[in-house]
């Protein structure tokens, strides 16, 4: 859900209490990693790989990237050497 001010983060102890609250600004809420980390979204792409139930809360997640069949291959982005200047 896209929202016009940004929106709040309430965080809750395992006794359902709350723990603490965060106002985040719409550049951020919007933003790829507020919607993957806090938000849930994207599930048809990123797909959660750790940690792997929803319930545990945990400081790092990794997300495992379906890419659409129809992605167009840019060879720049594949490089695993630098490029030298001048040179392709």
């Amino acid at each position: 859900m896209d929202i016009e001010n940004g929106g709040l983060v309430l965080d809750f102890d395992a006794q359902t209490q709350l723990s603490s609250a965060y106002y985040v600004p719409l550049l951020g809420w919007n933003s790829l990693a507020v919607k993957l980390f806090l938000r849930g979204e994207h599930t048809d792409i990123f797909v959660p790989v750790y940690p792997t139930d929803e319930g545990n809360a945990k400081d790092i997640k990794v997300w495992e990237i379906h890419y659409p069949l129809d992605i167009e291959v840019d060879e720049k982005y594949l490089a695993t050497e630098p490029m030298v200047a001048g040179k392709k």
